[in-house]
């Protein structure tokens, strides 16, 4: 049954007109918003709140992650715009870059001092894969395989001085997620992707993350890293998707809008193809808007570092907006794809 919902055919006749026209009016806005809002830097703004609902007590946060972030969910779409957000987020990357290739949260305009770390490094070579001439060569990733537990597991923070106690280290599930994003399948991974399919089929997920806030964040990164070549993460693909989609509501959410724009992009990333959940989610995005047409402000990551507990809340509209940017240009461009498909047979 799921094998066959999977590999469903979307188009554009499960959709009536004025859905059709929402979803490219709101790619339109959203990409419009991030366009404008981008810092000259090449950063984009983001905030910090001692409330995790981000409704109060919001600080601006010099941060290179959240662009890592919205750079990422950008990549699938050719908009000229797009293109050019892309590229001052590349150079903004490349001047926050610390030889050979690592980077730290807080960028250099926060006057804020911290240890490089694994989600940062990876995500933001990732983004650079085929644009930064040491990414390009690799040189960094000899250091970043070097920052594994006896286990296999990358730690999260590449501690600068090599007899710093383990004890000051943590493993993040969500973090390593991230590593395979960038260091793909190779000998030195497979320790790392075994573990990721095994806390999903044997229900450990929550005990796995501190950095993170749910399982669906866990869900996206392990699926984007499987979309972009880590395949054999699929061992897990079925029950992440039994998962995700038991999670939707009648009105289509998957809890807010931030959760329902990571649960649509991870079915998206497995070739998930029911028309019907994914409708009713994007259908849920789309009445979500606020009225200038992005989405709130929501808490994606939290701190402070493993094991204090969580005091500090992470996100930002243009975090949000462009985690359901995602979503519906991946829905869009599945329904293209499929056209384009049917018209070729």
């Amino acid at each position: 049954m799921l094998f066959e919902i999977r590999f469903g055919i979307l188009t554009s006749k499960d959709m009536d007109t004025s859905l059709r026209e929402s979803l490219i009016q709101s790619i339109s806005d959203a990409i419009d918003m991030l366009y404008q809002i981008q810092l000259p830097s090449g950063a984009f703004p983001n905030y910090s709140s001692s409330d995790k609902e981000m409704e109060e007590y919001c600080r601006f946060d010099h941060c290179v992650f959240s662009s890592t972030i919205i750079g990422c969910c950008l990549m699938f779409s050719e908009n000229e715009k797009v293109l050019r957000i892309l590229q001052k987020i590349r150079r903004f990357l490349a001047f926050e870059m610390i030889y050979p290739g690592v980077w730290c949260y807080w960028s250099s305009e926060s006057n804020l001092k911290i240890m490089p770390d694994m989600d940062d490094s990876c995500c933001a070579s990732f983004l650079l894969r085929k644009n930064h001439p040491y990414i390009l060569r690799g040189e960094n990733i000899p250091l970043l395989l070097r920052n594994r537990s006896e286990k296999g597991l990358f730690y999260t923070w590449l501690n600068p001085l090599p007899d710093d106690p383990e004890e000051q280290n943590d493993i993040d599930s969500v973090v390593n997620s991230n590593v395979i994003l960038y260091l793909g399948e190779r000998e030195e991974t497979k320790k790392t992707i075994d573990f990721l399919n095994r806390i999903v089929l044997e229900n450990r997920e929550e005990s796995t993350y501190w950095y993170y806030l749910n399982n669906l964040a866990l869900y996206y990164m392990m699926s984007r890293a499987y979309f972009s070549g880590a395949r054999s993460l699929h061992r897990s693909a079925d029950s992440i998707i039994r998962k995700v989609t038991s999670m939707q509501s009648q009105n289509g959410s998957f809890g807010d809008e931030l959760k329902t724009a990571l649960a649509i992009s991870t079915l998206l990333n497995y070739n998930f193809s029911d028309s019907t959940i994914l409708t009713k989610g994007i259908e849920f995005l789309l009445a979500t808007r606020t009225r200038t047409g992005v989405w709130r402000k929501l808490a994606f990551y939290a701190g402070p570092q493993y094991p204090r507990p969580h005091s500090v809340w992470f996100g930002a509209e243009a975090l949000t907006t462009a985690l359901c940017l995602e979503a519906l240009l991946r829905f869009d461009g599945t329904i293209a794809a499929n056209e384009n498909e049917q018209g070729r047979s």
